[in-house]
C-alpha cells in the first residue's frame, strides 16, 4: 500500500502504514496523527474504508465443488457525526449460506485499542420495494461504541451454492476507499473468465500467478474516491470499476462459456414448462380472437387482455425467480411476476398461430449485454417478442399503460436475449424515437386588458400518454379542473381550466386529448398605452442548464420527446404589433428547438418545437445542451408588444 509523496510531507509515521494488519496494539494507520491526515485529505466524508477485501475461492471438497467467499472491510470513522453508519446487513439468498461472521468495533483507547465485539446479530427476511414474496434474508447488527477514530471490522465467510452466481467485486463503496482487492483462486479443472467493467479502470492492477494446480487472479486498486451519486444519471455501473468473474467450464463441462452457455441454463430451467396446450386456453384465445380482422390486432387484443386481466406481483424465490408459472395457473390466479405474464402472454400468442416467444432482458440500470457479461447478472426480466408483419415487437404485459407495440421505456436500448426453441436471438430492443413521444399544445388567445382568455387542446402520445394516461385514474372528478391546471402548466399559477373535455383516457391504442377552455387573470402587463405579452404559455427548458463546473456525469432520460407549442393571439381592436420577437433555434444532431412568429391580418401566431432524441446525454454534449436551453431562455424573454392605433385627428 502507497500513499502519495504530497501526502506524507512532515508526517513520517505514516511509512509503516498496514504492515501488521489485525493487531489491536499501536499502528501508525490507526494513531492520533493518522486520524489527522485522513482528516486532511478527505474533509468532506464522515468515514472511510482502510481496506476492502474479497477472496474467492472456487476449489474442489471430497470431489465436490466448494465455493467460499471471505470477506474483510474496515472502517475508519472521522468524527462523531459518523455513528449513522454503525448499521450494517449482510444478505444471503437460496443461493448462498453465510458461515461465519466476526464483528467488532476498535475503540481509542490512549494509545491503544480497546476490541468491543458485536454481540447481536438478528436474521430476517427482507422484502424489497415491490416484491410480493421474497427469499432473500439478511443479517443485520450494529457496531457498538462508535465514536471518531473507532474502526468498525468486518469479516465474514459466505459459501455460494450455485456456481453461476459468483457475482461481481466493485472498487468502490458509497465512502472512499483506501485499498480495494479482489482475489480469485481457482482449482485445477475450472477455467475462470472475467471482464473489467467501469468508465475508467486504468486504476486497477492485475496479477496472476500459479502455484501447483491452482491459479490465482489478484486485481488491486488505491485511494478511490466514494461513488458519485447525482440525480438523473445512468447506472453507476456504467462508470464504476468493477470486475465480473464467472466459470466458462468445469472439467469438461460447459458452464458459461458465453451466451450460449446461459442460454442453455435458461432453457433447462422453462423447457419442461407444461400445460402450454391446455383447452382452457384454447378456448379463452378463440373469445379474445373472435372476428379479429389481422393478426396484429388478435395480437392487440391478446396483449390488452392480459395487461387488463392479470395483475403484476413480483416474487424473488431462488429458481423461482428464473422458471415462470405454468400458463393455465397464472391465468386462473389472475396474477404472476413478469416471468409468468410472459408465458401467458407467449401460450395466447401460440395458440392464436402467432410466433411469440419468451425473451430475457436486463432494465437500463444494468448496462450489460450478453455477448459481453454472459451471466445471470446480466438481466432482471422477462417479456414476450413476436414478429409481425415483419417488425419485431417487444410485449411486457406487466405495466399495463403501454400500447401495443411499445416496450417498456425501462428496457429501450437494451439487448434481448429470444429463446427461439434450442437455439436463441440477441436482438438490441429499440429506442422509441422522439415522433413516437410527442405533446403536442395549442391555444388560441383574445385580450381583454390584461385578462387572457380563449380554447386549447393538448393531445399526448407515447410514453407521455401512458404516465399522464395512469395519473388520471387517481384523480376524482371534483378535482379534475385542478389536476389539468397542474398537468398543463400554461401561463402562471393563475391559469384555470373553467371547462374541459377528454379523450383517449381509457384507450392505450389512441392519443390523450384535452380540450378545454382557459382563463390566465393579470397575464399581460399594460404600461404607456403598450401591452406585453409572452406568447409562451410553456416554459419547458426554461434555466435548465446544467452547470459544467459541478455536473459530473451523463444525464439519462426516461424517453426521448418531441414538443409542439402553437399559440395564436387576436389582436384587441384599436391595437397593432409593435414588436414581434425575433425568430429564433439551435439545432443540434440529437435535440433542438425552433421558434417563428408570423402575422395574418389581425392574428399573431407562435409556432415552437422542442425535440430531445436521445436517451442518454454525454458530458461532451452539456456545451451544446447549454447553447440551446439558453436560446430558448432568451426566446422565452422575448415578449410581443402591442400599442394603440393613434386616431387619424392625433
Amino acid at each position: 500500500m502507497r500513499i502519495a509523496s504530497q501526502r506524507m510531507l512532515g508526517i513520517k509515521v505514516f511509512c509503516l502504514l498496514f504492515i501488521f494488519y489485525g493487531s489491536f496494539s499501536v499502528l501508525c494507520a490507526q494513531s492520533t496523527a493518522a486520524l489527522a491526515h485522513w482528516k486532511q485529505q478527505y474533509p468532506d466524508e464522515n468515514a472511510l474504508y482502510l481496506h476492502m477485501r474479497e477472496n474467492l475461492n472456487i476449489g474442489w471438497e471430497s470431489g465436490q465443488l466448494a465455493i467460499h467467499l471471505d470477506h474483510d472491510s474496515r472502517l475508519l470513522f472521522l468524527n462523531n457525526t459518523a455513528s449513522g453508519l454503525a448499521e450494517r446487513a449482510i444478505s444471503y439468498s437460496s443461493f448462498s449460506e453465510i458461515l461465519t461472521i466476526d464483528a467488532s468495533t476498535q475503540v481509542p483507547n490512549k494509545e491503544r485499542f480497546r476490541r468491543v465485539p458485536v454481540l447481536d446479530i438478528r436474521d430476517a427476511n427482507t422484502i424489497s420495494g415491490g416484491v410480493f414474496y421474497d427469499d432473500r434474508r439478511e443479517k443485520s447488527f450494529v457496531f457498538p461504541s462508535v465514536q471518531e477514530g473507532a474502526m468498525a471490522d468486518l469479516r465474514y465467510r459466505e459459501r455460494i451454492l450455485e456456481p453461476r452466481f459468483l457475482g461481481a467485486f466493485h472498487f468502490r463503496s458509497y465512502l472512499p476507499v483506501v485499498d480495494a482487492s479482489y482475489t480469485v483462486t481457482v482449482d485445477t479443472g475450472l477455467s475462470l473468465r472475467y471482464v473489467l467493467l467501469g468508465r475508467d479502470t486504468s486504476g486497477v492492477r492485475l496479477d496472476v500467478q500459479r502455484q501447483g494446480n491452482k491459479q490465482t487472479y489478484r486485481w488491486t486498486a488505491s485511494q478511490q474516491p466514494a461513488m458519485l451519486f447525482e440525480e438523473n444519471s445512468p447506472s453507476l455501473l456504467n462508470d464504476e470499476p468493477h470486475v465480473v468473474v464467472y466459470l466458462d467450464r468445469i472439467g469438461k463441462k460447459p458452464l458459461l462459456d458465453d451466451a450460449a452457455g446461459l442460454y442453455r441454463w435458461y432453457r433447462e430451467l422453462t423447457s419442461p414448462l407444461a400445460g402450454a396446450d391446455d383447452e382452457s386456453l384454447q378456448k379463452l384465445t378463440a373469445t379474445l380472437v373472435d372476428g379479429a380482422g389481422s393478426d396484429r390486432e388478435k395480437a392487440r387484443r391478446i396483449f390488452a387482455w392480459v395487461q387488463d386481466n392479470i395483475r403484476y406481483v413480483a416474487f424473488e424465490d431462488g429458481l423461482g425467480g428464473f422458471v415462470p408459472r405454468e400458463a393455465p395457473l397464472v391465468c386462473q390466479r389472475k396474477f404472476g411476476d413478469c416471468k409468468d405474464m410472459a408465458n401467458l402472454l407467449t401460450a395466447l400468442l401460440n395458440h392464436a398461430g402467432l410466433p411469440a416467444q419468451l425473451t430475457w432482458v436486463g432494465t437500463r440500470d444494468i448496462p450489460y449485454r450478453y455477448d459481453q457479461v454472459p451471466t445471470p447478472l446480466v438481466d432482471n426480466h422477462m417479456i414476450a417478442t413476436l414478429l409481425l408483419d415483419g417488425e419485431l415487437l417487444f410485449l411486457d404485459a406487466t405495466d399495463n399503460r403501454l400500447a401495443f407495440g411499445y416496450p417498456s421505456s425501462f428496457i429501450q436500448g437494451k439487448q434481448a436475449m429470444i429463446g427461439q426453441g434450442d437455439a436463441f436471438k440477441l436482438v438490441d430492443v429499440p429506442e422509441m424515437p422522439a415522433a413516437r413521444n410527442t405533446i403536442e399544445e395549442s391555444a388560441a388567445l383574445v385580450l381583454s386588458g390584461t385578462q387572457v382568455s380563449g380554447t386549447g387542446l393538448a393531445r399526448f402520445r407515447g410514453y407521455p400518454a401512458f404516465s399522464l394516461r395512469e395519473e388520471l385514474k387517481s384523480v376524482r372528478p371534483e378535482g379534475m379542473a385542478r389536476f389539468l391546471s397542474g398537468a398543463l402548466q400554461l401561463g402562471n399559477n393563475k391559469f384555470s381550466v373553467p371547462r374541459y373535455s377528454i379523450s383517449g383516457a381509457d384507450n392505450r391504442e389512441e392519443p390523450l386529448e384535452f380540450s378545454f377552455d382557459l382563463a390566465i387573470p393579470d397575464y399581460a402587463r399594460a404600461a404607456g398605452g403598450e401591452i406585453y405579452l409572452n406568447m409562451h404559455l410553456d416554459r419547458r427548458y426554461n434555466n435548465s442548464a446544467i452547470d459544467l463546473k459541478k455536473r459530473k456525469r451523463d444525464v439519462e432520460m426516461e424517453y426521448r420527446m418531441e414538443h409542439l407549442h402553437s399559440v395564436s393571439l387576436a389582436v384587441p381592436e384599436g391595437y397593432r404589433v409593435a414588436h414581434k420577437p425575433e425568430n429564433a433555434g439551435e439545432d443540434f444532431p440529437d435535440f433542438g428547438f425552433s421558434v417563428t412568429y408570423r402575422q395574418q391580418e389581425q392574428t399573431l401566431y407562435m409556432d415552437r418545437s422542442i425535440h430531445v432524441d436521445k436517451l442518454v446525454l454525454p458530458k461532451a454534449d452539456f456545451e451544446q445542451w447549454n447553447l440551446m436551453v439558453n436560446g430558448l431562455t432568451k426566446a422565452y424573454q422575448d415578449l410581443v408588444v402591442l400599442e394603440k392605433i393613434p386616431l387619424e385627428s392625433e
